[in-house]
């Protein structure tokens, strides 16, 4: 079984976490999962906590990712937990917004690139920050528009995705953008699998600035917090930001400082002041270069309300006047 696409969603939902709990229980992905003939490896992306290698695939460029051991993060076995989950939830959700999954891969030469790699396609435009740098001209609502919908896609099929960030948004051949990473996300109202805790103990101090209040709140406080589509939704507030702003959150706090000292100062306006991203000055270039308006400021502060309960939900924003009836040129499908 790779993916369910003739069961609605409930059932489809059932049928998951079964194959979570199976998975979790024998230690084994699906033998249709597996890709092999990758060849011409190399690394491309270091990280704490994952490496990231590009490859050819029967003379397609691939992206391999790798979770990897170290110090603080989570161990072997947690790693394997980790990778699996993904895999299954990432391998039955299929969606144009949604990068696509390819399979795994068993490497086993060289004595520290062996283990199980995630296979996706690799994406020439890189990143959303990185595709807007070269293009600043882009239309910004649409590659919004792109993020949002793949949104509505997973909160429907009860899939929180728990980190949203420009880092984590892919633009793909036709211009579109592509949600990635999936190690985060949660089935909701499942625990099958690791706890946020533990998989939180993975993410970089540079994933922070885009959680919601109530996320942080729970992390200073180690106490165990289960992600939500709301929590999603104050992080792409907080996209739509640094879309249309070219800067993370809270880029003005600290940015000198040293990360964990920043993340303290972060965490302290945000749970303990309740303060937001600066919105920035009418002549900057946020308005004339990056497209920014009052409309699409008013999507970041409804996304930002701390009320998780008050915030709305993606197929409202989907809905709101900077993404409606928005003219689309770009191919339908991407090569």
């Amino acid at each position: 079984m790779k993916y369910l696409p003739s069961l609605n969603r409930e059932q489809k939902a059932k049928v998951l976490k079964a194959h979570l709990r199976l998975s979790k229980k024998s230690g084994l992905l699906p033998s249709s999962f597996y890709v092999h003939n990758i060849v011409h490896i190399e690394r491309v992306i270091e990280t704490p906590s994952v490496d990231i290698y590009r490859g050819d695939h029967l003379g397609r460029a691939v992206c391999l990712k790798k979770y990897r051991l170290c110090a603080g993060g989570l161990d072997r076995d947690h790693i394997s937990e980790l990778l699996h989950r993904e895999a299954i939830i990432w391998a039955n959700h299929r969606f144009v917004g949604v990068l696509q999954f390819i399979g795994v891969y068993q490497r086993d030469d060289g004595p520290f690139d062996r283990g199980l790699y995630l296979v996706s396609p690799f994406l020439e435009h890189g990143t959303i920050n990185q595709y807007l740098s070269l293009t600043p001209h882009a239309n910004r609502c649409l590659l919004m528009k792109d993020v949002i919908e793949a949104l509505v896609y997973l909160h429907d099929n009860s899939i929180v995705h728990g980190d949203i960030k420009g880092a984590n948004i892919l633009v793909q051949p036709s211009g579109r953008a592509c949600v990635a990473d999936l190690g985060f996300s949660r089935i909701r109202n499942a625990t099958t699998m690791l706890t946020w805790t533990t998989i939180q103990s993975v993410a970089s101090v540079g994933t922070l600035p885009w959680q919601a209040p109530e996320v942080l709140q729970a992390q200073c406080s180690s106490v165990p917090f289960t992600p939500t589509p709301a929590g999603d939704m104050y992080s792409l507030g907080c996209l739509v930001y640094e879309v249309f702003t070219n800067n993370p959150p809270f880029a003005n706090i600290q940015p000198g400082a040293a990360a964990v000292w920043r993340v303290y100062h972060i965490i302290n306006e945000v749970v303990i002041h309740n303060r937001r991203p600066v919105r920035p000055d009418p002549l900057a270039e946020a308005y004339s270069v990056c497209s920014l308006t009052d409309e699409i400021w008013v999507v970041m502060e409804r996304c930002w309300v701390r009320d998780p309960s008050l915030r709305p939900s993606a197929t409202q924003v989907n809905c709101m006047s900077p993404f409606r009836g928005i003219e689309d040129r770009r191919p339908t499908h991407d090569g």
